[in-house]
């Protein structure tokens, strides 16, 4: 038998009739994703403005510059939260400064 390579649209169709089969069985679709963008504003502190969108299928949030709509990087809530404290501006010398 030869290798075909499949089309985008064979994939999609076979895709349909495999979901219209589960539908058939009693298999409900999956409930649609119901999670927010999200914006933290750390710009009063120094820290950065970003905008966090929802990945679909992923635990993970795409994160981007506000502003500019510059792709800065994709991850959890966790690690979004380090890395922007991260970019904040350590204040240690001042603590110290002031005795």
């Amino acid at each position: 038998m030869k290798f075909r390579r499949r089309t985008p649209a064979s994939r999609f169709a076979q895709a349909e009739r495999k979901a219209q089969a589960q539908r058939d069985a009693g298999i409900p679709d999956r409930e649609p994703d119901q999670r927010a963008t999200w914006w933290l504003d750390l710009r009063q502190v120094g820290g950065p403005w970003w905008r966090c969108e929802p990945r679909i299928g992923y635990v993970s949030y795409r994160v981007y510059t506000e502003p500019e709509g510059v792709r800065v990087m994709c991850g959890p809530p966790k690690t979004i939260m380090a890395k922007a404290a991260a970019k904040l501006p350590q204040t240690l010398s001042l603590r110290a400064a002031d005795g």
